[in-house]
């Protein structure tokens, strides 16, 4: 930490556990979770017969090729996070905002997806029935609406405080 400026007194505890634990649980559990979206897809698509194929749930299954790609980029991303961190490179720094805003957009998708008692659904249901739009209420439109809440949610819970964290922590990267 030799090239911090003097004066500036950041605690690297936070950081430290962000590095060398949650960067590498999150590639195995993005492997994991890949695989997963993988094998999903596949019976979906190839398992089915002509006749059952108008039944299929398109805009479920949208959402589960939309987890997928952004799973497979963070995948890719915190591999790279993972190695610039510990070399300390500003371009990692970087990448970490884009891995951050991507893990609670993927994140909030897999959770309304593959979840049906998640909580933030039953919150989207009982914010349509207080409206009294539960007649409109269908498994797209409660998936689409809590999701966006569980982004929102997860924005303010995970991504500000980290965000905020790691701008006053620039200083630590080598430019």
């Amino acid at each position: 930490m030799s090239n911090i400026k003097q004066g500036v007194s950041h605690s690297f505890k936070w950081f430290s556990f962000y590095k060398f634990f949650l960067i590498p649980v999150n590639i195995i559990l993005y492997l994991l979770h890949g695989l997963f979206v993988i094998n999903f897809l596949t019976n979906s698509f190839f398992s089915f017969k002509s006749a059952i194929v108008t039944d299929i749930n398109y805009i479920f299954l949208s959402l589960v090729l939309i987890d997928g790609i952004l799973i497979f980029s963070l995948l890719i991303i915190s591999i790279f996070i993972f190695i610039g961190f510990i070399k300390k490179k500003l371009w990692a720094w970087r990448l970490n905002f884009i891995f951050l805003i991507i893990g609670v957009i993927g994140d909030s998708i897999a959770m309304n997806v593959f979840r049906e008692d998640n909580v933030f659904k039953i919150i989207t249901f009982g914010i349509f029935y207080k409206l009294g739009l539960t007649a409109s209420l269908n498994f797209d439109v409660l998936s689409i609406v809590s999701t966006f809440l569980t982004i929102i949610i997860f924005g303010l819970i995970w991504l500000l405080p980290n965000w905020v964290y790691f701008r006053k922590r620039k200083e630590y990267f080598k430019i």
